[in-house]
């Protein structure tokens, strides 16, 4: 078994806290983070990556690992919401909110149980895929990272949103790739002195940050552009990885760890939790409140899913089975 690195998982911590409350009411209040919130968990697989076995066997392992809580966590959230629909059904399969542009104006959702941030699981699955045809090919990495980047740019013009998010995972993979490389940089993120590249990484996320209007990758939505998406994930990724090393000297290290550690399920559990909590709250005195509201589900969706997921873990059988 791998051993666990203290700063990856309270950057993964911290990232779902993000991505959480980016689903609620309280999204705006987490902007300045959203460009890098999802880049980040792709930076950490390749942080954690290592070449053991060949590019079949390794890859046949990970897609296991995402795909078993894909399936699992979305049978429960049709149990939950009582309902089960050809085009929902059509929409665990084909994995996208959506099948348009979100610009598009009829555009029918297909993830509506509260199952729209499963697209993660699927859209890893694919950028795993092209992330080890890149690294089982050494001669030609910096080649397959160009024409990745090419063909980024090229399928944000179709019409559609591909299956399984194959339009944005050229993208990912690449996120993994840096990741994997900054390995070979010796204490990078570990030592309170920063290295010139997370300096550099900070001081160009800063110049960005007023350019990154709207980002949602899981519907392919690149304002003002992919490039602007490409620079700021990758400097916001690097930067949160050191701040992330730097709260392991922190009294609430803990809390992001263990958040981090459980970070898969709460993803894919989540939106029970806040449906339900902007539901007790609506025609409310809390109504007025709505970013009061969006914090209180971001917590309520952290603690049910980090108590599920230690559930899931404390039984054997269930773990095997799930994860």
């Amino acid at each position: 078994m791998n051993k666990r690195i203290e700063y990856i998982d309270i950057a993964k911590g911290i990232a779902i806290v993000l991505v959480v409350c980016s689903h609620t009411y309280a999204g705006p209040l987490i902007f300045p983070f959203s460009a890098f919130s999802i880049p980040l968990f792709f930076f950490c697989s390749g942080l954690t990556c290592t070449i053991k076995d060949n590019l079949y066997t390794s890859f046949k392992r990970k897609a296991v690992k995402l795909l078993k809580p894909y399936l699992f966590f979305n049978i429960i959230l049709f149990i939950c919401a009582q309902r089960c629909s050809l085009r929902e059904v059509f929409g665990v399969f084909y994995s996208r909110y959506c099948i348009y542009p979100i610009e598009v104006t009829d555009n029918p959702r297909l993830l509506t149980v509260g199952n729209f941030p499963l697209w993660f699981l699927t859209c890893m699955t694919v950028s795993y895929f092209l992330f080890y045809i890149i690294i089982y090919n050494k001669r030609l990495q910096y080649y397959l990272v160009a024409i990745y980047l090419l063909a980024t740019a090229l399928l944000d013009k179709l019409p559609i949103l591909l299956p399984w998010s194959i339009d944005t995972a050229f993208l990912m993979s690449v996120y993994m790739y840096i990741g994997f490389r900054l390995k070979d940089i010796p204490d990078i993120f570990c030592t309170f002195k920063p290295h010139p590249i997370i300096i550099i990484s900070l001081a160009i996320y800063i110049m960005v940050l007023p350019y990154c209007n709207d980002i949602d990758i899981s519907k392919r939505y690149y304002d003002p552009s992919y490039f602007i998406y490409i620079v700021s994930g990758i400097s916001g990724s690097i930067s949160a990885l050191y701040i992330s090393y730097l709260f392991s000297y922190t009294f609430i290290k803990k809390i992001f760890q263990q958040i981090g550690i459980h970070s898969l399920t709460i993803f894919c559990i989540e939106m029970p939790f806040i449906y339900f909590i902007e539901t007790i709250t609506r025609n409310s005195v809390f109504d007025q409140h709505p970013y009061l509201i969006g914090i209180c589900a971001t917590i309520v969706a952290i603690i049910g899913g980090y108590v599920i997921s230690l559930i899931i873990h404390s039984n054997q059988i269930l773990k095997k089975t799930i994860m």
